[in-house]
């Protein structure tokens, strides 16, 4: 059932966003997605999961004019990835910044917040770190799904 606490829908990418990316040209191309509720990259709120409560996110696309025949193969490879290391570089040295802060880090996969300086986390609040070290994300990532045309 989808989680209706965001959004109506339970749609948590704005409904069809992917990364602002007009390109549709030969990849490859990473393609990073953020849970907006109205718009491309223009969350303003995060998505909250309850302390203790476990969601799962399921990943859909659409896909239009696939390369057949034997000279042109086309292919997507999705993959979870988690972050190999605590944020670096951050001039004051400390660990929990700003979404888009953590969003510049090389270690950058996956942004999340303890919501452990206020009650409802802001993107600009200072409380958002990266992946590493998450119980049951890999620091590399999550087995390769790979699907491609014949």
């Amino acid at each position: 059932m989808a989680d209706s606490s965001f959004v109506s829908s339970g749609l948590l990418n704005a409904g069809q966003c992917f990364n602002g990316l007009s390109a549709t040209g030969a990849g490859p191309r990473t393609i990073e997605i953020y849970p907006d509720k109205t718009s491309c990259n223009g969350a303003t709120t995060t998505y909250v999961i309850s302390s203790g409560a476990t969601r799962y996110f399921v990943l859909r696309g659409t896909v239009a004019s696939v390369e057949s025949g034997t000279t042109a193969i086309d292919s997507i490879t999705v993959q979870l990835s988690g972050d190999a290391a605590f944020p670096v570089g951050a001039p004051d040295g400390q660990l929990m910044r700003t979404a888009a802060n953590i969003g510049t880090d090389t270690n950058n996969d996956v942004i999340w917040s303890p919501v452990s300086t206020t009650t409802q986390s802001l993107i600009t609040d200072l409380d958002f770190t990266n992946g590493f070290s998450v119980p049951g994300l890999p620091a590399v990532g999550m087995t390769q799904e790979s699907i491609q045309s014949n």
